[in-house]
């Protein structure tokens, strides 16, 4: 782990890591560069802690793309960020009910259900993770 990391600063400094939305935005997308793997494990590891952990603001620009060059060979890896609206799944508090109807996160990329004005669950973040790769495929 302590060699990944170094490794990841490292190739951080050389190598900044872009934000998805910049490279859609900029058509300098190339579909092999993006692991849209790395995105759904990203995900199942959040979900799959007890409680699970909702992202809740799962967007292109949250995700950022990570290049390195390892032995000629340019990899690239997706890694998700910003957990500034993240929360556990649990039942909500009078607080965090008040602000689940206020409406956090992007609403181009929110749940139909969520929006709606139900709770926010483990499978909004599904949808939100399906729009990402939506833009992906469409550019």
């Amino acid at each position: 782990m302590l060699l990944w990391l170094r490794r990841s600063l490292l190739s951080a400094l050389w190598y900044p890591p872009l934000s998805l939305q910049v490279l859609l935005d900029t058509n300098f997308l190339n579909m092999s560069v993006v692991n849209k793997l790395d995105i759904a494990r990203g995900m199942l590891y959040l979900h799959s802690s007890r409680p699970p952990l909702l992202h809740r603001d799962l967007k292109a620009s949250n995700i950022l793309i990570d290049t390195a060059v390892s032995s000629g060979v340019l990899c690239s890896r997706a890694i998700i960020c910003d957990f500034g609206l993240s929360r556990l799944e649990t039942m909500p508090t009078q607080r965090e009910a008040s602000e689940q109807a206020s409406l956090v996160g992007t609403v181009a990329t929110m749940a139909p259900e969520v929006i709606s004005g139900d709770r926010y669950t483990a499978a909004a973040d599904v949808y939100s993770f399906g729009i990402v790769i939506w833009e992906l495929f469409s550019g």
